[in-house]
């Protein structure tokens, strides 16, 4: 990795790997409920454990994983100069790398959206409701766009939904729209949002918050 990008990683949840969980992780994992959210949360860990580890030049199980107040996993020192942010949506997990900054990624399945209808007060600021598109197809699209950008912006300022997300403004549409935020997120002044149109993710969207003027590249997907 180096200065100027950030690096994605698409992850499949199903496929099997090997168990890199830590002891606090393992009791984590197996205080869920059901068969299929264990093996998607310890696969999620154990892949991020494989691809920090790579970047860090150690083994998955000296990866220094630290949490948040807001439960926002991170790296300790001395590897604290690595910063990634993930997302996962069933059997996909996105990963992103950076070490310009803090960066932020989200993902929401399309057939969410419909379920935003409704509920635009909640999360949307006053002129992007004014923006809307009159069908409604096309308006709960342009709304889960909006979700998707926000909580991306949102993560990458490490404070989630604790900033009120009605407070954010998506300034456009198209693969890099502009943001405002009142007050204002402090730490990611000038981060860029953009669309994750280049990663194969039928039947999601993505958006992925960066450093100023990084360039993406996609390290593939990872069975």
């Amino acid at each position: 990795m180096t200065p100027g990008e950030v690096v994605i990683h698409r992850i499949d949840l199903a496929a099997e790997r090997p168990d890199h969980l830590a002891p606090d992780e393992q009791e984590r994992a197996a205080r869920f409920h059901q068969e299929i959210d264990r093996r998607r949360w310890t696969n999620a860990r154990s892949a991020l454990r494989e691809i920090l580890a790579a970047e860090l030049g150690i083994v998955p199980a000296g990866v220094p994983l630290e949490v948040t107040n807001f439960e926002k996993p991170i790296l300790a020192a001395p590897c604290d100069f690595l910063h990634f942010n993930l997302a996962h949506c069933e059997d996909i997990m996105l990963l992103a790398l950076c070490i310009d900054g803090p960066v932020g990624i989200d993902i929401e399945p399309l057939e969410r959206a419909a379920g935003l209808s409704g509920c635009e007060e909640t999360f949307c600021h006053p002129q992007e409701i004014a923006a809307l598109p009159e069908g409604e197809e096309a308006r709960n699209e342009r709304l889960l766009e909006i979700w998707t950008a926000k909580e991306a912006l949102l993560k990458a300022a490490g404070c989630g939904l604790l900033h009120p997300p009605e407070a954010v403004w998506i300034d456009g549409e198209g693969t890099r729209p502009g943001w405002r935020s009142d007050p204002p997120l402090a730490g990611i002044d000038g981060w860029e949002l953009r669309a994750l149109d280049d990663v194969p993710l039928a039947g999601h969207r993505a958006f992925v918050c960066t450093p100023p003027g990084s360039r993406l590249r996609f390290a593939g997907a990872h069975s």
